[in-house]
């Protein structure tokens, strides 16, 4: 065992007694402890300023305290009421008591017939399908934008050259 270098005011072999020195384990359990509860008590406090600080979701529509002669307004509110607008059969509007489903769903009946080979008709294979057409319809038209840097050259180059390259 190596001796330690002599100390001015130690003597050679004296123990020195640190902080370090006199931590028991029951030390180090109380101070884990109170730790734990500090932490604790802190998180407690975040969720609850979290919880009284939050704005209410004004997209929520499920609000019963919503005041009836507020309407929704927003872009996609709109867009699904013109949506089902679209759908509505007006022809029927005299007899909706009677077949509503006539009334509401008559217009989507006409202007989606079901055709011979469709084994089902879904929303969104139809869905689909509008997306299929207007991929379909832009890649057909001719490039505008003739500039070898624009994306639109670039996309209709490559999936030309992919679909000369799949033949």
């Amino acid at each position: 065992m190596s001796t330690l270098p002599s100390i001015s005011g130690l003597k050679q072999n004296e123990r020195v007694g640190t902080v370090f020195s006199r931590i028991t384990r029951a030390h180090l359990i109380g101070a884990g402890l109170i730790f734990l509860g500090l932490l604790s008590v802190s998180l407690l406090i975040g969720v609850i300023v979290q919880a009284t600080n939050q704005k209410p979701n004004n997209n929520n529509n499920n609000n019963n305290n919503k005041n009836p002669d507020e309407y929704c307004l927003n872009r996609g509110c709109i867009s699904a009421a013109a949506h089902q607008l679209s759908f509505m059969d007006n022809a029927a509007f005299n007899d909706r008591c009677t077949d509503f489903y006539q009334y509401a769903c008559g217009g989507w009946q006409q202007t989606h017939p079901i055709q011979s080979f469709d084994v089902e008709r879904t929303i969104l294979g139809d869905i689909i399908n509008r997306r299929d057409a207007d991929i379909e319809r832009l890649l057909d038209s001719p490039i505008s934008r003739i500039s070898t840097k624009s994306w639109e050259w670039k996309v209709k180059v490559r999936i030309l050259l992919l679909f000369i390259l799949a033949k």
